[in-house]
């Protein structure tokens, strides 16, 4: 039987390359935006934060119906350099009623996006 052996670390992060860490600039209707496709553990777990703590009342009880937005907010601030409007009206205008949303999700890792809102979820025992 042939000798098994371990692939090394640096061999594994050579061949995965840098490439997904690179910030890239984005156009948004004409307005350079800077997004980071993947983030870094640190991140990851201040992304899934924010939307918990985004997620709860004054009571400190979660709210499905301010999920969707809390989400949305806490994505686009952690994969992107924007800075969004304090007004609720214009962050709901911004996150459904533009495009701002779609065009940063679609320039970052789904699948990295997709663990942060089910890490929520099962955290908050919603399915």
């Amino acid at each position: 039987m042939d000798d098994i052996r371990r692939v090394a670390t640096n061999t594994l992060m050579r061949v995965a390359g840098s490439k997904a860490r690179e910030e890239k600039t984005v156009l948004w209707h004409g307005v350079k935006i800077v997004v980071r496709p993947f983030l870094s553990f640190g991140e990851y777990l201040s992304a899934v934060r924010s939307i918990l703590d985004s997620c709860c009342g004054e009571d400190g009880v979660p709210h499905r119906e301010v999920f969707d937005i809390s989400a949305r907010s806490s994505i686009v601030s952690a994969y992107a350099l924007v800075r969004l409007p304090s007004s609720m009206d214009d962050v709901s205008y911004l996150l459904f009623a533009s495009d701002l949303y779609d065009t940063i999700i679609s320039n970052v890792c789904s699948a990295q996006v997709e663990s942060i809102l089910q890490s929520v979820k099962d955290i908050l025992g919603w399915r």
